[in-house]
């Protein structure tokens, strides 16, 4: 489901897939929820930890599921 005023969209091929999981995740920062993404605990995914995308975000790699 999703929120009234917000929807799903591919990523373009010229986007950076770890810019665009920074921003995401950084979305409770913005929002003055947590100080810290890590200090959010309602972000994650099923298939990957939230310890596993923090990484990914600073190595700022090419996503390869």
């Amino acid at each position: 489901m999703w929120q009234y005023g917000y929807y799903e969209r591919v990523l373009r091929d010229d986007e950076s897939t770890p810019g665009v999981i920074e921003y995401i995740v950084n979305n409770p920062v913005r929002a003055k929820l947590a100080q810290n993404p890590a200090d959010y605990s309602y972000w994650g995914s099923s298939a990957y930890g939230r310890e596993d995308l923090l990484a990914f975000i600073e190595r700022g790699e090419r996503w390869e599921p």
